[in-house]
């Protein structure tokens, strides 16, 4: 049997959003414009692997 995608998670679209979110913020505290192509590529990685981290935690807290 293969294994599923992390993108067909039932929580993947809003992991993603808060994963995107965290870099751009980084990014924008650090000065750096990440907008640029030659960065696009290491941010989408960035962005996935922080999204995966998220799914994979056996207890997510929100504090909201």
């Amino acid at each position: 049997m293969s294994r599923k995608s992390f993108t067909q998670h039932p929580d993947f679209l809003e992991m993603a959003k808060i994963a995107n979110g965290a870099v751009v913020g980084a990014a924008m505290r650090a000065g750096v414009e990440i907008n640029a192509s030659e960065l696009e590529a290491s941010v989408n990685r960035i962005v996935d692997d922080l999204t995966r981290v998220l799914l994979r935690a056996p207890k997510v807290r929100r504090v909201a």
